[in-house]
């Protein structure tokens, strides 16, 4: 019996710095902040829980590619430095 290795995309990973965790935590509460600002601070604070995007999805409701999307958005949003830090990130 051939056993198989685990198919797809790594499981994100992300690790936040406690300012971060707490800006991203009061952009999810602001009532100012727009639906598309809360809905990707909801998916980053769920990355750094961990889990693949497909996880993610299923326990924010929310289609995969969504997840995927906000991830991208953060990544091509931060500077050189704050890259390498994050570069175990992806979807």
């Amino acid at each position: 019996m051939r056993t198989s290795a685990r198919r797809g995309r790594r499981p994100l990973t992300l690790e936040l710095t406690p300012e971060e965790a707490t800006e991203l935590a009061v952009r999810v509460r602001a009532p100012t902040s727009t639906q598309r600002d809360a809905a990707r601070a909801r998916i980053i604070l769920a990355c750094a829980e961990g889990g693949s995007a497909r996880e993610i999805a299923a326990r924010l409701d929310v289609p995969v590619r969504r997840v995927e999307r906000a991830i991208e958005y953060l990544l091509f949003h931060t500077n050189s430095e704050e890259k390498r830090r994050l570069s175990g990130v992806g979807c």
